[in-house]
């Protein structure tokens, strides 16, 4: 309220009274799509870091074989035969090598490998390729949030020696995330480079991890005051590990591996303003976070020989557990220049239980490409879901 008077010759007039009403601008720290965005970004970026390491693990697994280790079908080339008579021929030759393997098995005091098929004698290096779709979704009391992400990667390793191997790889990311029913959108990429290597004597294994990705987001947010969108970009930059270890029971056909793993990311995604909105662009303050999580996991192969190779029938069953979680973040009015709320972003479950099968198919020449699903189950309250399709190519050259 502003009162006044006005001088003039004849004298003052009476006091005026000017009222000022200023409608304050809404907490969007209380807004679930501002909250919803932010938690979308923090979530794509803790993905993005599982992703390569599902991804490079995958591979790391497929290097525990080793070629000094008597195998039924190591290094064994098939080829399709003509005729009858050569194919009654093979049928013998078939059944005197399966024999005369078996017996040198048991002769041997090292436990049989299980064919990978991913390398024959004399081929130490390899190309690989593997990705996959994750379809996901997490809701609360006030945020419904569901994202598809997909993430490839590929590389190349070398075999120094019949227990270490080691190789390095590149990784590509993208994650499309909806918040809630009114348009609002997070869209998100990666790009990883990585360093990976598996020692592996006898039947124990260890493999170890360590990438480097860079990330960038683009937001679109429903402004509810005004019904009109507000836009943004950021970018970001991440560190991501890991380090496995297990043992391998292996049977001529078949193998049983329990492990355990520790994993770990660190992520840092810079400030960045929205537009498009006017009065209601939003500002976000840097944010720096990191995840631990360790599992506990145990995973089955079991070999069928068929006539041009093997097929490799897997699955697996690995429980996880979410160590730190520091996802938070600070914003404020684009116009204010300041970062005034801090809200918590939303949290994924702690625990979840991870179901999976597959199959690889050994073909020759050292091709293995494979197909897989796996399904994960939030084991808290909030009930989170996320079902993953992975396919995978691996050549030896």
């Amino acid at each position: 309220m502003l009162r006044y008077v006005l001088l003039s010759a004849s004298g003052i007039t009476s006091p005026a009274t000017i009222t000022f009403s200023i409608a304050s601008r809404p907490d969007p720290s209380k807004d679930a799509s501002v909250t919803g965005t932010v938690s979308a970004q923090y979530q794509a970026a803790q993905n993005f870091a599982r992703a390569q390491i599902r991804n490079f693990n995958d591979r790391l697994e497929q290097l525990h074989g080793s070629e000094d280790v008597p195998s039924s079908l190591n290094g064994v080339h098939f080829a399709l035969p003509t005729s009858q008579a050569e194919r009654g021929l093979d049928t013998d030759l078939w059944n005197a090598a399966l024999q005369q393997q078996a017996q040198l098995d048991a002769q041997n005091s090292l436990p049989p490998a299980l064919p990978l098929g991913t390398q024959t004698p004399g081929q130490r290096l390899s190309y690989w390729t593997g990705g996959y779709v994750d379809f996901g979704r997490d809701k609360d009391a006030t945020m419904r949030l569901s994202h598809t992400l997909v993430g490839v990667s590929t590389g190349v390793d070398y075999r120094f020696t019949p227990t270490v191997t080691a190789g390095v790889g590149m990784g590509f990311g993208r994650d499309v995330s909806d918040i809630g029913d009114t348009g609002t959108r997070s869209n998100g990429r990666s790009l990883s480079t990585a360093l990976y290597a598996s020692y592996h004597p006898d039947a124990v294994f260890v493999d170890g991890l360590l990438g480097y990705s860079r990330l960038d987001f683009d937001s679109k947010r429903h402004v509810s005051e005004t019904d009109v969108y507000a836009r943004g970009s950021r970018a970001g930059s991440q560190v991501f590990g890991a380090l496995t270890s297990g043992y391998e029971f292996r049977l001529p056909q078949s193998l049983v591996s329990p492990y355990g793993r520790v994993q770990i990311s660190k992520t840092h995604l810079e400030r960045y303003s929205e537009s498009d909105a006017g009065m209601y662009n939003l500002a976000f303050a840097p944010q720096r976070f990191s995840q631990v999580t360790g599992s506990a996991g145990l995973r089955a192969e079991h070999r069928v020989p068929v006539s041009w190779g093997d097929i490799r029938l897997q699955s697996r069953v690995e429980y996880s557990r979410l160590m730190n979680d520091t996802g938070s973040a600070r914003v404020g009015y684009a116009d204010t220049g300041n970062d005034t709320w801090r809200m918590s972003l939303y949290e994924q479950n702690r625990q979840t239980l991870a179901l999976g099968v597959g199959l690889d198919m050994a073909l020759p020449n050292g091709v293995t490409p494979g197909l897989a699903y796996q399904g994960t189950l939030g084991l808290d309250d909030r009930g989170s879901r996320a079902q993953t399709i992975m396919a995978r190519m691996n050549v030896a050259f």
